[in-house]
This record gives structure tokens, sequence and C-alpha cells, in this order.
């Protein structure tokens, strides 16, 4: 049993994707931040991955 927060999160604090009812579906807004932050750290790591010359 996973303590929940007021916000409906674990006891993290951290939002619960998976739970035993299925898929928590995120808003628009929320998707589209996770998307953005992903996509900077991937850039990132790519970025500082290059072969230095």
């Amino acid at each position: 049993m996973v303590a929940k927060s007021h916000l409906g999160g674990d006891a993290y604090g951290l939002p619960r994707f998976y739970s035993w009812k299925g898929i928590k579906y995120m808003s628009v807004f929320e998707a589209l931040t996770l998307m953005l932050a992903f996509a900077t750290l991937i850039v990132l790591i790519l970025d500082f991955n290059k072969p230095k010359k």
C-alpha cells in the first residue's frame, strides 16, 4: 500500500501514473511540460556526448 498525499501523489510527492485501477490520465499541460523537460534533457546529454575535436 502506498501512502497518498492530498495531491494524489505517492509518499515521495510524485504523481502516480500507474495504479491498480490502470493509468492515471494527465492533463495536456502536464504532458507538454514533461515532454519539454525530457527533450531538453536528451538534447543536453547528446550535446555533452559529442566527441571533442
